[in-house]
């Protein structure tokens, strides 16, 4: 007995050695045009599959339990993932029968055992039964539980197309739905899925290929290969350059969306961004489709604003919509880009708008204007102002000789000794200044003493504070003598002007920050303090975390004040699309998400763009 036991030890290691051998550039029983050759060179490279000593690969042959524990480990630990724990899986390891620790697999069955469980083929007992293949709908199980969707919610009608669906077993429908729901798995082309056969090396190859791109190492790998530099993200994507210093976009899973074919590219807005190819300009779409073809010079090539970009054509503009096509002629000096609906042009030192077909609805006879806003744009004749409103009618006729900017259906205007507020106009007004209204509130100034008047002109609250700074969120910051505080729009200090004004700050999201015995804490509106006075430095939300700063070390709370990334860095930035830099106290930085996790390691250099002032990370280790 001893000496089988011998032999079978000796076989298993000799069997791992054969399945784990060194990397091989190439096999010979793969050939480029096999479907999974780049996967399986993937996997290779990375030291997770190798091929057997006489060169193969054998990608057909199946592949038994303790072979898969084997490649999901050593695949979770290459790429630095923590396998979720199965709350379905009753049994430990420790109770498992048939796998000791003198087989040679036994501490890659240990640790995939979470997730892969015991053997449901013996009912009576904890078998792992580690010679036994692996079906179709068991990894489906496993994959699953590996990527943490176990508690996803199913769509069974996913399972439709597949026309044995009836051999899929109850206790895996489940997880069959949810992996192809996510892309794990996919039915053959005939419409099966065939959930009892086996899995091959090749296919097993293709499954732990997905869980890589999981895993952070990986990820960090990938972008430091292919990438010089990767910027801030916006609207969903980042720009990058890669090594052959050409750029293009990624998206917040770190998969390059656009190409990096061009000579220089912009930050995405509204779904669009202008980028450079051979010293021409255009604009883009996220499918990364030319919009506006990189055939203008930059002063050309106007801003995209509510789906139309002014082009700039010989020396006359016009204007094309996202989809390339004119919607308005080549026959303007100038264009600025459009606002509700509305377009600003000039002709013969003339202004007039546009609409979004191109029409010319308010003529060129103006000195100066403006972009509309609520409806309402700025004009002059000669040295008077007025309003006008889409129509081009003149709402407030060019008489005066000053205006003040137009909000929530409020204009002032000055005129000598003359207010003008709404449609009346009050001659002596009380006031030697009215300013822009927000939120149904303007403030005023009367002597040296500030206030505010509603959109009746009514004085809601009485001019006497020193200083006042527009209402947000229902609260404005107010200063009496040298110091500052809060009131809400019923005029009730809700907290005293006690403040220096560098001590506290305007309401955003709920709260304001304040800073007490040389501490910054946050206060609600109501005065309460929800997140404590104790931090060096405090920055506004963003995202729901707002990055805090104690004894030099950087960090993240949330809106009830929760520590949820720690105080480990020197430096963090600000979340955008769930991504932020963070440099360590060894001054490398790298990129984090929300839940603390460094998607790219901390081990590169950060640098600021001379030409945009942007922070980016330099994805070349200095060491």
């Amino acid at each position: 007995m001893v000496i089988v036991k011998k032999i079978k030890v000796f076989l298993g290691i000799l069997l791992a050695v054969a399945f784990f051998m060194p990397v091989c550039n190439a096999f010979t029983d793969m050939d480029s045009n096999h479907w999974a050759y780049k996967t399986v060179n993937l996997m290779t490279e990375k030291g997770i599959l190798s091929g057997f000593t006489d060169g193969s690969f054998r990608p057909d042959n199946y592949i038994s339990r303790e072979q898969f524990a084997t490649i999901l480990s050593k695949t979770v630990e290459y790429a630095n993932i923590e396998l979720p724990i199965n709350t379905e899986n009753s049994w430990n390891f420790k109770d498992c029968i048939d796998v000791d620790n003198s087989r040679w697999s036994y501490e890659y069955i240990q640790k995939a055992f979470n997730v892969m469980g015991k053997s449901e083929g013996k009912n009576n007992g904890c078998y792992f039964e580690p010679d036994a293949l692996m079906s179709r709908e068991e990894v489906a199980k496993i994959m699953v539980n590996a990527k943490g969707l176990g508690k996803e919610e199913p769509d069974y009608s996913l399972l439709n197309k597949f026309s044995d669906k009836q051999a899929i077993g109850s206790n895996y429908e489940k997880y069959v739905a949810i992996a192809v729901k996510n892309g794990i798995m996919s039915g053959n082309a005939n419409g099966t899925f065939e959930p009892k056969k086996n899995l091959t090396r090749a296919q097993i190859a293709s499954l732990m290929s997905k869980l890589l791109d999981d895993g952070k190492n990986f990820k960090a790998d990938a972008i430091s290969e292919k990438y010089v530099k990767i910027y801030n993200f916006s609207d969903g994507l980042a720009k990058v350059q890669n090594n052959n210093g050409k750029w293009g976009y990624i998206n917040a899973e770190f998969r390059e969306v656009i190409p990096c074919v061009y000579d220089e590219v912009k930050y995405f807005s509204e779904g669009v961004a202008r980028v450079k190819r051979n010293e021409k300009w255009g604009y883009i779409n996220k499918d990364g489709k030319e919009i506006v073809p990189c055939i203008y010079d930059d002063d050309d090539l106007g801003d995209y604003s509510e789906g139309l970009i002014g082009l700039k054509q010989g020396t006359k503009w016009g204007f094309i919509n996202e989809k390339g096509q004119n919607i308005a002629l080549f026959i303007y000096d100038d264009a600025d880009k459009f606002s509700e609906g509305m377009a600003k042009v000039e002709n013969n030192e003339k202004y007039g708008y546009i609409n979004a077909e191109g029409q010319e609805i308010i003529p060129c006879i103006y000195d100066n204007a403006y972009n509309f806003s609520e409806g309402m744009a700025m004009i002059k004749k000669g040295d008077k102002w007025g309003y006008i409103n889409t129509e081009g009618k003149e709402i407030i006729p060019c008489e005066y000789d000053s205006v003040i900017s137009y909000l929530e259906g409020m204009i002032m205007i000055k005129n000598l000794d003359m207010d003008y507020i709404d449609t009346e106009i009050k001659e002596g007004s009380m006031y030697d200044y009215i300013y822009s209204f927000s939120e149904g509130m303007a403030m005023v100034r009367k002597g040296e003493k500030c206030g505010y008047i509603n959109t009746e002109g009514k004085e809601i609250i009485p001019c006497v504070y020193d200083n006042v700074h527009n209402f947000s969120e229902g609260i404005a910051k107010v200063k009496k003598g040298e110091k500052w505080g809060c009131i809400n729009i019923e005029g009730k200090e809700i907290i005293p002007c006690v403040y220096e004004d560098y001590n506290i700050g305007d309401c955003l999201g709920g709260l304001i920050a304040v800073k007490k015995e040389g501490k910054w804490g946050q206060l609600d509106k109501m005065g309460k303090e929800v997140i404590p006075c104790m931090y060096d430095s405090m920055d506004i939300f963003s995202e729901g975390l707002a990055r805090v700063e104690k004894d030099r070390k950087w960090g993240y709370i949330n809106t009830k004040g929760e520590e949820v990334i720690p105080l480990i860095y020197y430096m963090v930035g600000n979340f955008s699309n769930g991504i932020a830099l963070a440099i360590n106290s060894e001054n490398k930085a790298g990129l984090i998400d929300k839940m603390g996790k460094e998607v790219i390691p901390c081990v590169y250099d950060c640098a600021l763009d001379e030409n945009t002032d942007e922070v980016y990370l330099y994805l070349k280790r200095s060491w």
